[in-house]
């Protein structure tokens, strides 16, 4: 039995007594938006401020800004890309709906692993084509027309819908408490990207398929990307770690799979689990929890 495994059985059998269900996953948005269009795929900007964003919940309202823009944003990338539109309403709604369950299990889990003694809603719905997503302390929004591009049978979205949820409510917390006074550090992004994977990880108990490429490649170039990764650490140099795919022939956001090892020798490192994910949730200190991670030790011995 693998540490994922170990720990997400114990995640399980911990009391959620406290916790309740209710308004924790919301779909109405989603629902809208399919009354919106069952008569017509030629979506006026009209219906989209009448019969979506007016009446749109408090995920409508977190997706706007810089999402959704406005209606007639809207309802013009709704015109232009019907195709994803319409595959997220026939293949990934159902499984949003199917599952809802399962998603408030995993909020309540990733919950109760956290501390966190208000649970942070989701809210499935639809945007305009250029975001899957997006945490606020108020809760996580979920785009479902993009969420649905990497999955292409009911499992697979299954897997992405989980995957997303358990890693993005992260933020929320992380939202509720951080407030940088300037641009983070590399380091500090790292943790504040690789700890809501490490979360995630240990809820699903195994790595997602989402994950799964800079995972296989971290694991078998970790030396070459420490000694990378350690040189501009402190420093704000986004481009060769996170949010800007592929490059210098490594994958995507290795800055997230650094952060996630840091986060999880620290937790490992820990006596006490629940102050270690405290400590990483509230990120006072990135370099203590490097230091006190000894994540680093086993490279300096390596030189």
């Amino acid at each position: 039995m693998n540490t994922y495994t170990r720990i997400l059985l114990l995640v399980c059998f911990l009391p959620l007594s406290h916790f309740t269900s209710a308004n924790l996953y919301h779909l109405e948005d989603a629902n809208n938006f399919s009354k919106m269009i069952k008569n017509s795929w030629e979506v006026s900007q009209e219906a989209v401020q009448t019969k979506y964003l007016d009446v749109g919940s408090a995920g409508v309202k977190i997706f706007t800004p810089g999402r959704i823009v406005d209606a007639k944003n809207m309802s013009r990338k709704v015109n232009e890309n019907r195709a994803a539109y319409e595959k997220a309403l026939n293949i990934c709604l159902p499984v949003a709906s199917e599952f809802e369950d399962e998603a408030v299990d995993m909020l309540e889990r990733v919950g109760k692993f956290m501390g966190q003694p208000e649970l942070a809603p989701v809210y499935v719905l639809f945007g305009a084509n250029n975001s899957g997503g997006t945490a606020s302390p108020d809760g996580l929004a979920l785009g479902l027309e993009v969420l649905c591009q990497f999955a292409d049978t009911k499992e697979q979205f299954k897997e992405v819908l989980m995957a997303f949820v358990a890693h993005e409510v992260v933020h929320v917390y992380q939202n509720r408490l951080l407030n940088f006074e300037k641009p983070p550090t590399v380091l500090e992004q790292a943790l504040l990207e690789g700890f809501p994977d490490f979360v995630a990880n240990m809820m699903l108990g195994e790595v997602p398929e989402s994950e799964r490429k800079r995972h296989d490649y971290g694991l078998a170039n970790e030396a070459q990307l420490w000694r990378d990764f350690s040189a501009v650490m402190e420093s704000k140099e986004y481009d060769a770690w996170f949010y800007s795919g592929d490059f210098n022939g490594r994958p995507g956001d290795v800055g997230y799979w650094i952060g996630k090892r840091i986060a999880e020798a620290y937790y490992h490192q820990a006596e006490n689990k629940e102050q270690a994910i405290s400590d990483l949730l509230h990120l006072k200190s990135a370099e203590h929890i490097l230091k006190a991670s000894a994540y680093q030790e086993g490279f300096a011995k390596a030189k």
